[in-house]
C-alpha cells in the first residue's frame, strides 16, 4: 500500500480492480474497520444489528464504517472495550473483492 502508486488485484488471472490504493479503498470498502475476537465478539452478536456492516470470520467479527463513532459509542454502550480499531486497508479490499480464503 505505501511501496506502489497504482495496482491491478487479479483473481483467477482476471483483474477485478486496478487503480491507487487510496481510491481502490474508497470504492470497495468502508473507511473504517473494527476486529472483536472471541467472548469480544459475543455481546455484539447477541444483541443485533450494529450501525456498521459486520461479516464473521472464524472468530473474529469484523464491523466495516465510513463513521466509526456510532459503533464505537454502540460497543461502548454494550460494555465491549476490548477490540481493534483501524483504517482499511488493501488487504480488506483485497479480502472482499477475492473472497476470505487463499486458494491456488
Amino acid at each position: 500500500e505505501r511501496l506502489c502508486d497504482r495496482l491491478a488485484i487479479i483473481d483467477g488471472g482476471r483483474i477485478v480492480a486496478q487503480g491507487s490504493p487510496r481510491a481502490l479503498i474508497a470504492e470497495h470498502i468502508e473507511g473504517h474497520v473494527i476486529e472483536l475476537r472471541g467472548a469480544a465478539a459475543t455481546p455484539v452478536k447477541a444483541v443485533g444489528q450494529p450501525p456498521a456492516r459486520v461479516e464473521q470470520v472464524g472468530e473474529t467479527l469484523f464491523m466495516y464504517a465510513d463513521d466509526a463513532a456510532p459503533a464505537l459509542a454502540w460497543l461502548e454502550r454494550l460494555g465491549v472495550t476490548r477490540y481493534l480499531h483501524r483504517p482499511a486497508s488493501l488487504e480488506d479490499v483485497f479480502l472482499r473483492l477475492t473472497g476470505r480464503a487463499l486458494r491456488d
